[in-house]
């Protein structure tokens, strides 16, 4: 079963770096909305499938132990989002700083997306597979750019 969520949570990994070719004519913001909606639900998916293949019966799996050691760049990533989070409560408007508006999408919620993302990533695959979506990036961002 693990195997099963583990191939799962790399296809979702995929299919969210494909995000980048959806636009939403309909909307004000055609190239920011469909792109980030898409990305969010992605990643949505891949925090179910993960806290399942993490908590779901995986304990006797030597990666879920190791996994749950944190690399320095791994706290430097929540310690940026906490950072962010604290600077969002103390601004101007709570509000606007955790959600954004629809021209950006950002905000702390949208930040906190990004660092789902990549933690799932990185306490998910190992080194070779962790590569394997790095150069399927490069390809998109090669393929988008044309």
């Amino acid at each position: 079963m693990s195997f099963y969520l583990k191939n799962a949570i790399f296809y979702l990994a995929i299919a969210a770096l494909f995000s980048v070719f959806f636009v939403n004519p309909g909307s004000h913001f055609p190239f920011i909305i469909g792109k980030a909606t898409v990305f969010r639900i992605i990643v949505g998916l891949m925090l179910v499938l993960w806290s399942f293949w993490m908590f779901g019966g995986n304990h006797n799996n030597k990666r879920f132990i190791s996994s749950l050691t944190l690399t320095p760049l791994t706290k430097a990533v929540l310690a940026f989002g906490i950072i962010i989070f604290i600077s969002a409560l103390f601004g101007i408007d709570f509000y606007h700083s955790f959600f954004s508006g629809n021209e950006r999408m950002e905000g702390v919620l949208g930040i906190w997306y990004f660092i789902a993302f990549f933690l799932v990533i990185a306490t998910t695959f190992e080194r070779v597979e962790i590569e394997k979506i790095l150069k399927t990036q490069v390809f998109i961002g090669l393929f988008h750019s044309f």
